[in-house]
C-alpha cells in the first residue's frame, strides 16, 4: 500500500536535494511506504540530535494525514438510539491562567471570511472540523456542516449580496448553501465534479454574483450561473485569485509550474489570461519557488504585493517580497536582503522561520502562508508564516510584534498562520490555534473563537471518579485540560506543542498525566499546576494502534502499569519508580487489567508497520504469558482490547487500521472470547462494512455492552441485541478518529483531530 496524497496542499521542501536523510527522501518519493519512513526516521534520530525543521514538521503532517484519511464510501446506517451526545469542547482556551502553555491555542483553522452585506456575519473553515458561522462578529461560533460528511474546509466565499449564500471547499469539490449552512448541495457539472479537486481559492465577481471562479490543482475554472456549470479557463495547479479593487474585469492569478510559480492577469473578466514575468521570480533548479500569495488594496488599486517562498542562494523560507505598481506587468524585488532567499541575517531576514529576529533558516513556508495589505494605507503589509510580521513602509522593513511563543504580548497570534484578511478596519487571522482579531491594524490582537470545537487531539483521558476532569495531547496546541469549571470557558492549553498523552488517575481525579509527566491539579486558575516525575511514560504515537497507556490496577489507585518501549512496567508509587514485569519482542500498544481478577492482564504489541501484530495474556500477574492472537487476514492490522467487568475470561478485541481507509477487511473487525482468548467468536456484521474501527470499550456494569469507535461514528451492541446499532445522535459526521473512555457515569467520545463529546 503506497500513498501519494497530502493534506492542506503542502508542497514538498527542496525534495530534489542530494543531501537529505534517507527518511526524508523516501517521505518525498512518489511511492511512499509509511512503515519504512517511520522506521528510518526513528533510526536517524537515535543517532542524531533532534532539531525541529521543515522536514520534521512535514513528517508530523505526513503521518497525521495517513492516519486521518477516511474512506469516501458511506455507511448510511443511522442511529435508532434515543441517547444524545453533547459537545463539551474544547471551544476556547484560558489565555491568562497560570500554567498556560508558552504557545496556547485550541482550534485548527484554515480560513476566515467576513460578509460584505453584514459585517457581523463570519464563516470559518477548519482543518478537521468542517465550517463554522458567527452572527455576532466572532464572539460566538456554531458548526454549520454537522450533517455533511466533511472535515477539511480550506476555502470559503460569501455572496456579497446575501450573507446566507456561501460556497465552501470539501471532499475534493465545492458545496453551496443558500440558507447559512442549514442545507447544502454539491455544485458543478459532470466535467467539473468528475475531477478530484484540491480547491485553493473561490472568488465571486464583485459586481455579479452569478460569476464564480475556482482555483484548484486541476485548473482555473469559471461559472456564469452561480456554480451550476463550470468551464475551464486553463488547466494546471492554480493557487490564488484576486480582483483589482476597482475593476471586476481585471483579475490576477497564481499558478504553480514545476519548481516555480507564475503570475497571470485577465483584462476581460477571466475569459482569457496573460502571463506576465518581468521581474517575477525565476528560480533555476535545484532552486525552487513553489508557493506565492498575492494581495491588493483599494488605497493603491494598481499595486500588487506578492509573498514568494522557496529556497535559493543557500537559504530557504522567504524567497522574497515582490511589488508591482502597474497591475503586474513589472515586478520589483523589495525584501529581504540583496537577493532572493539566501542565508538569514539581520539584513536578510527570513519571515518564514520560528524566530522573531528572522535569523533562522527554513520554516514551514509551503504549509502556513498568508498576506494582507491595509485597505486605507497600502504601505502597511501583513505577512503570516509561523509568526505574524508587519511592514509600515511598503515592505522595505518588517518587524514581528509577538513571537508564536509570546502570548503575554498584545500582538500575539498562535503559530502557523494560514489566512490574514482585512474587511474594512477589521483584521482577521486564521491559524493552527484558532481565530484572532484586531480592530487597530494589528497593534492589539485578541482571540475570537468561542464555540469552535476544532481541536486536533492525538490522545485523550477522562477521570473515572470525576468525568469532568479530562485532558489530551493535541496537534499544535499542547495539552488541552478541563478541570471541572476551573478555567474561563472551561479549558486550559498547557504544556508544549504537539503532545500525545492524556490520563487521569483512576482513584484521585486531582492527579493527571501528560507528555510532561504528572500533574497535581490546583482547582484555581490563578494558581500553578504542580508537577511530579513519572519515570516510565507509556508509548505515544500519532498512529492508531501504536500508543500504549497508563493502566491502573483496580486494587489501588497508586498502582499502575505502563507499556514503555517493549517492556511492561509496574509501579506502586504513582509512577515514581517502576519494576519490569515482562519484556516482549515488540513495542507495547495496549494494556488491559481485569477488574474481577487483576492477576489477569492482556497486552497487544506492535512489532512494525507491516509486521504481524500480537495479543498476549497472563493469568499470574505477568510471570507467564500465552499468545492468544487469532488467525486472520491482514495480520498487520492493530488491536484494541477491552475486558468484561465481571469475568476476566470474557474479552473483546477490535481490529484497527493505521490508515483511514485501507484495507478492506469487512467481516473481520470485532471478536469476542469467553475463554480468555483460547478461541474467538466473530461479532462482525455487514453493518460494519466499510467502517474502520479505532478502539473498543466495555461499559462496566452493563449486560455485555460494547462501544466501538470508528473513523466516522460510534456503534453499540450488548447481550440483548442481535446486531450493532449506530450510536451517533447529535454527533458531527464524519469523525476522523474516535476514542471512547468509560467513566462511572458517562461515556466520552473523542473525535480525535476534532473535538470532545459526552453522553
Amino acid at each position: 500500500m503506497y500513498l501519494n496524497g497530502f493534506g492542506q496542499f503542502e508542497y514538498k521542501y527542496d525534495s530534489k536535494s542530494k543531501n537529505l536523510p534517507q527518511w526524508v527522501e523516501l517521505m518525498y518519493s512518489n511511492k511512499q511506504d509509511p512503515g519504512l519512513v517511520m522506521s528510518l526516521y526513528k533510526d536517524f534520530y537515535k543517532q542524531n540530535d533532534f532539531i525541529k525543521n521543515k522536514h520534521t514538521q512535514y513528517y508530523k503532517r505526513y503521518i497525521r494525514n495517513i492516519s486521518r484519511e477516511t474512506s469516501k464510501k458511506s455507511n448510511n446506517s443511522k442511529s435508532k438510539s434515543s441517547n444524545q451526545w453533547q459537545c463539551i469542547g474544547p471551544w476556547d482556551f484560558d489565555i491568562s491562567a497560570e500554567s498556560r502553555s508558552y504557545a496556547p491555542g485550541a482550534a485548527h483553522l484554515y480560513t476566515v471570511e467576513q460578509a460584505v452585506s453584514n459585517s457581523n456575519v463570519l464563516y470559518a473553515g477548519s482543518a478537521t472540523a468542517g465550517a463554522w458561522q458567527s452572527i455576532d462578529k466572532g464572539n460566538n461560533w456554531n458548526l454549520i456542516t454537522s450533517n455533511l460528511e466533511l472535515s477539511s474546509v480550506y476555502s470559503i466565499e460569501i455572496d456579497f449580496t446575501d450573507e446566507n449564500t456561501i460556497y465552501i471547499s470539501g471532499n475534493n469539490g465545492i458545496y453551496k448553501s443558500i440558507d447559512a449552512g442549514n442545507n447544502w448541495i454539491t455544485i458543478g457539472n459532470n466535467n467539473f465534479t468528475s475531477l478530484s479537486h484540491n480547491v485553493k481559492d473561490i472568488k465571486l465577481n464583485p459586481q455579479n454574483n452569478q460569476i464564480l471562479f475556482v482555483a484548484s490543482n486541476q485548473g482555473l475554472f469559471k461559472s456564469t450561473d452561480a456554480g451550476n456549470t463550470f468551464s475551464e479557463i486553463m488547466n494546471g495547479d492554480f493557487q490564488e485569485i484576486e480582483f483589482h479593487p476597482l475593476s471586476s474585469d481585471t483579475m490576477y492569478f497564481i499558478k504553480q509550474v514545476g519548481n516555480k510559480t507564475e503570475f497571470y492577469r485577465s483584462d476581460d473578466g477571466g475569459n482569457s489570461i496573460i502571463l506576465f514575468s518581468s521581474g517575477w521570480p525565476e528560480p533555476i533548479a535545484p532552486e525552487e519557488q513553489k508557493r506565492t500569495e498575492i494581495a491588493v488594496s483599494i488605497a493603491d488599486p494598481n499595486k500588487i504585493v506578492a509573498l514568494a517562498t522557496g529556497q535559493a542562494n543557500g537559504g530557504s523560507g522567504l524567497y522574497g517580497i515582490y511589488i508591482s505598481y502597474d497591475k503586474g506587468e513589472n515586478w520589483i524585488f523589495r525584501c529581504c536582503g540583496p537577493q532572493p532567499a539566501g542565508t538569514p541575517s539581520s539584513s536578510n531576514i527570513n519571515m518564514m522561520g520560528w524566530q522573531p529576529s528572522g535569523a533562522d533558516d527554513g520554516g514551514q513556508y509551503y504549509y502556513d502562508l498568508a498576506l494582507a495589505v491595509n485597505p486605507t494605507d497600502a504601505n502597511i503589509i501583513h505577512v503570516g508564516g509561523v509568526n505574524h510580521w508587519i511592514s509600515f513602509d511598503d515592505g522595505v522593513n518588517f518587524s514581528c510584534p509577538a513571537k508564536w511563543s509570546e502570548p503575554h504580548k498584545k500582538g500575539y497570534v498562535h503559530a502557523d498562520i494560514h489566512d490574514i484578511n482585512y474587511f474594512g478596519n477589521d483584521l482577521w487571522f486564521a491559524c493552527d490555534g484558532g481565530i484572532f482579531y484586531s480592530e487597530n491594524f494589528g497593534d492589539s490582537i485578541y482571540k475570537k473563537m468561542f464555540g469552535i470545537a476544532g481541536t486536533d487531539f492525538w490522545g485523550f483521558g477522562a477521570g473515572f471518579k470525576n468525568g469532568d476532569v479530562m485532558l489530551g495531547g493535541t496537534y499544535h496546541n499542547g495539552t488541552l485540560l478541563k478541570d471541572n469549571s476551573t478555567y474561563i470557558n472551561d479549558w486550559l492549553c498547557t504544556d508544549g506543542g504537539d503532545n500525545v498523552r492524556g490520563f487521569v488517575n483512576f482513584g484521585n481525579p486531582r492527579i493527571a498525566y501528560s507528555d510532561y509527566g504528572g500533574k497535581i491539579l490546583s482547582g484555581d486558575r490563578t494558581k500553578q499546576i504542580n508537577s511530579f516525575n513519572v519515570q516510565k511514560l507509556p508509548n505515544a504515537s500519532y498512529i492508531i494502534g501504536e500508543s500504549s497507556q497508563i493502566e491502573f490496577d483496580p486494587r489501588c489507585y497508586n498502582w499502575m502499569y505502563s507499556g514503555n518501549d517493549t517492556t511492561l512496567w509496574f509501579s506502586k508509587d504513582n509512577g515514581g519508580s517502576f519494576n519490569p514485569i515482562h519484556h516482549f519482542n515488540a513495542r507495547i500498544s495496549a494494556i488491559e487489567v481485569s477488574w474481577s481478577n487483576p492477576d489477569v492482564i492482556y497486552v497487544a504489541t506492535y512489532p512494525g508497520w507491516w509486521d504481524k501484530k500480537y495479543l498476549y495474556k497472563t493469568s499470574d500477574g505477568g510471570i507467564s504469558w500465552t499468545d492468544i492472537t487469532p488467525t486472520l487476514s491482514n495480520e498487520w492490522l492493530t488491536y484494541d482490547i477491552t475486558i468484561s467487568s465481571d469475568d476476566e475470561n470474557i474479552v473483546w478485541i477490535s481490529r484497527n487500521s493505521m490508515y483511514g481507509s485501507y484495507p478492506n477487511f469487512n467481516g473481520e473487525k470485532v471478536f469476542k472470547s469467553v475463554n480468555g482468548g483460547q478461541s474467538w467468536i466473530n461479532l462482525t456484521s455487514n453493518i460494519l462494512d466499510d467502517v474502520f474501527p479505532t478502539n473498543i470499550e466495555h461499559q462496566r456494569g452493563s449486560n455485555g455492552g460494547i462501544y466501538l469507535g470508528t473513523r466516522k461514528s460510534v456503534y453499540y451492541i450488548d447481550n440483548t441485541m442481535n446486531d450493532w446499532t449506530v450510536y451517533d445522535n447529535n454527533l458531527p459526521q464524519p469523525a476522523t478518529s474516535v476514542q471512547l473512555i468509560p467513566t462511572t457515569e458517562k461515556v466520552y467520545y473523542l473525535m480525535e483531530l476534532i473535538e470532545v463529546f459526552m453522553r
